[in-house]
């Protein structure tokens, strides 16, 4: 959301817990994707289940929806079928992949980070040694933000 942001798009965003979100580039913040008026361009969605299919709905032609993740893990829904009705309108969904060669774009964000442009968003820091603990507290969604596993001293 924060690098969209940067880069100059309107933002809308889409979270049950909004706090903070408008003070890191959310324009527009919601809690429920029936908030949204207008078609958008693109959409990057990390909870997928029926709410993939939703987002997917509110892509504009030619707009693409990017499936980051699954947290809600339930399956897509996303009627393909009523898609082929309204005939060739270019919507599309992507699944993201990380893939080789990722080095060039972690400096790029170490760098947004170190220079306070980027902000990570770190609700926890912990010791390797309490893993179990946070992922599960991770996964139970008892943490707003990221996780941090400190490996060694």
């Amino acid at each position: 959301m924060q690098l969209a942001a940067l880069a100059g798009a309107h933002v809308v965003a889409c979270a049950a817990r909004t706090a903070g979100l408008a003070e890191i580039g959310g324009r527009e913040v919601v809690t429920d994707l029936g908030e949204v008026g207008e078609p958008v361009d693109g959409v990057i969605e990390n909870v997928g289940g029926p709410l993939l299919g939703q987002a997917y709905g509110l892509l504009a032609e030619d707009g693409l929806a990017l499936s980051v993740g699954q947290a809600s893990g339930r399956p897509t829904t996303v009627d393909f079928e009523e898609e082929r009705r309204h005939g060739p309108n270019g919507r599309r969904i992507e699944a993201f992949v990380v893939g080789q060669g990722l080095g060039p774009d972690i400096a790029v964000l170490l760098d947004l980070v170190a220079r306070g442009v980027l902000q990570p968003q770190v609700a926890r820091r912990e010791p390797w040694e309490r893993f179990a603990e946070l992922t599960r507290d991770l996964r139970e969604r008892r943490i707003a933000g990221k996780a941090v596993m400190e490996i060694g001293s």
